[in-house]
């Protein structure tokens, strides 16, 4: 096999570049003046990600943002983005505002996703840089990651590759320290990932179980229990290093999370099974998608079509690619016993059935009862329909192992040959079919800027405030409350107001727009020890009103 080259860093950068600029546009073509997301959830993981900022400068605890005042522990309640603070506090440091230096942190983020995955293709499975580069594109730039922009804490997805290649240096390491080395980081980032995005990273961690357990059985069925405990002897320290590693970043979590978790009840099956796919989701990519768009529209029903959280399946091409790869695979046996990148594959493809399969509701029964009721935090998830969103990694490194299959076969692709123009061809398909004519970008950069500039500064006598809003059509109940987030953050004073994945016990005023909601406001305040010094901020007109 040839020895990749040691430069495959920059050759990824540089294939990333035109997937950067087609995935990115409406961010570029703007001028900035467009951001990838929405009003809601995307400003509140705009608010996170400068909640981090204000705890380096000493201005906030870093468990307790200053929402829901005057309630402790309120980071608790959603993700933290806390990996994400690779990229965002240097770009804040360098003097970017929030907003742009948000959407440079998830394109940036893009940029470690895909050269992770070149570099783990190229020097795993030794491809050709242009097959690398076609596969890599296809996970970073997926149609079901363009489908849910608005869930930034899903770009997560983009760590995964960094995983893998730290598992695999640590599984190839010739001395004892670098195996711990590798093995310690692995298993750090792993539970940084569960701190950061709980959702990609527990659905990576199930997924990669059943990998391994796969992996297991096979080799224990064809090999005898003797022939599989040898080899693995040989990584029980990287193991353990991983779990210290794992132990240690899991403690912030515990921190953070355990309070929070006293305080709400476990998600009802029945709530996640609202979120659960259907058998017609199989191909559901949205109206968007600019090689199904059209097909699906004419066949979907409305109802599913335009649900946006179930827009996460895989495309039809490279699914069925990646399924097909892993049974001809199967059929030929000669690959599967080379080594352990056919059984790699088997058991990519056994997890890629299952991501598909487990969030899929059949009637009133779904596969996701399992892992509900026998996997522990299975029952703090509601939206169990993105486990689809790993389902690339899986297809891609299927793929992978194929073509290295078709290239051990044949030894080599020659000009012209027939094998390596219809790679070509199909590679190509995957990648344009991942392509998304949708608009990502709904954060109107300059009008939330003037928004906060034209704010006054609030009355000395102000020691917190709530938000009110005048407009003859006023604005959804959440950006009204994050218009209160971003302002109370603004000016380094708190806000009763909050937007999250959680509510205080209690919280009874989350809509501006309710009868009574300044009645509810007041009740909060002299419930909680904070009516005095509680101000009102009226979002249209930009006026404090004083206590």
């Amino acid at each position: 096999m040839r020895a990749p080259p040691k430069n495959d860093f920059i050759r990824g950068a540089l294939w990333w570049l035109p997937g950067c600029f087609v995935f990115w546009r409406q961010a570029f073509t703007s001028g900035f003046d467009q951001i990838t997301g929405d009003d809601g959830d995307s400003r509140l993981a705009i608010y996170l990600h400068e909640h981090w900022v204000e705890v380096t400068r000493g201005h906030v605890s870093w468990t307790s943002p200053p929402f829901f005042h005057p309630v402790r522990g309120a980071l608790g309640y959603t993700d933290t983005h806390l990996l994400n603070e690779v990229f965002y506090l240097p770009l804040r440091a360098a003097g970017l505002d929030k907003f742009l230096a948000f959407q440079w942190t998830i394109i940036l983020l893009s940029l470690l996703g895909f050269v992770s995955m070149f570099v783990f293709l190229r020097r795993t499975l030794g491809l050709g840089g242009p097959t690398c580069a076609a596969l890599a594109t296809v996970f970073t730039f997926a149609n079901n990651l363009y489908n849910t922009a608005g869930h930034v804490q899903l770009f997560a997805v983009y760590w995964l590759p960094v995983l893998l290649l730290l598992c695999r240096q640590a599984v190839i390491a010739r001395d004892r320290k670098g195996r711990l080395a590798w093995g310690w980081s692995a298993g750090a980032l792993l539970g940084l990932l569960f701190y950061s995005s709980y959702y990609i990273a527990w659905f990576a961690t199930l997924a990669g179980l059943g990998f391994a357990l796969v992996i297991l059985t096979w080799r224990v069925a064809t090999r005898g229990v003797k022939q599989v405990w040898t080899p693995l002897r040989h990584h029980i320290a990287a193991t353990g290093a991983a779990a210290v590693g794992f132990g240690l970043a899991m403690i912030p979590f515990v921190i953070t999370y355990l309070p929070a978790a006293r305080l709400f009840p476990d998600r009802s099956y029945t709530e996640a099974m609202s979120y659960a796919s259907w058998p017609s989701d199989i191909v559901n990519l949205g109206p968007s998608n600019y090689v199904w768009g059209s097909a699906l529209r004419s066949t979907l029903s409305m109802n599913r079509l335009l649900f946006g959280e179930v827009w996460v399946a895989l495309t039809p091409i490279l699914m069925l690619t990646a399924l097909a790869s892993c049974v001809a695979i199967v059929v030929r046996r000669r690959t599967v016993a080379v080594g352990f990148a056919g059984e790699a594959c088997v058991a990519c493809g056994i997890v890629l059935a299952c991501v598909i399969v487990l969030p899929m509701k059949f009637g009133t029964k779904s596969l996701w009862a399992i892992p509900y009721t026998f996997f522990p935090g299975a029952k703090a998830l509601r939206a169990v329909d993105r486990f689809e969103l790993i389902g690339c990694l899986f297809a891609v490194i299927i793929i992978g192992v194929a073509i290295r299959s078709l290239r051990e076969r044949v030894d080599r692709f020659q000009p012209l040959r027939i094998e390596a123009i219809g790679l070509a061809v199909l590679l190509s398909l995957i990648v344009i079919e991942q392509f998304n004519v949708g608009d990502s970008s709904g954060i109107d950069r300059s009008k939330q800027l003037t928004a906060l500039i034209a704010a006054p500064n609030p009355p000395e006598e102000c020691r917190s405030f709530y938000v009110t809003d005048s407009a003859p059509n006023p604005a959804l109940f959440y950006v009204s409350t994050i218009d209160a987030m971003l302002i109370s953050q603004y000016f380094s004073i708190p806000t009763v107001n909050g937007y999250s994945g959680q509510f205080p016990p209690g919280y009874g005023f989350l809509d501006v727009n309710a009868v009574g909601y300044t009645d509810a406001v007041h009740e909060w305040a002299v419930t909680h020890g904070v009516s005095e010094g509680l101000c009102s901020y009226d979002r249209t007109t930009h006026q404090w009103t004083s206590p």
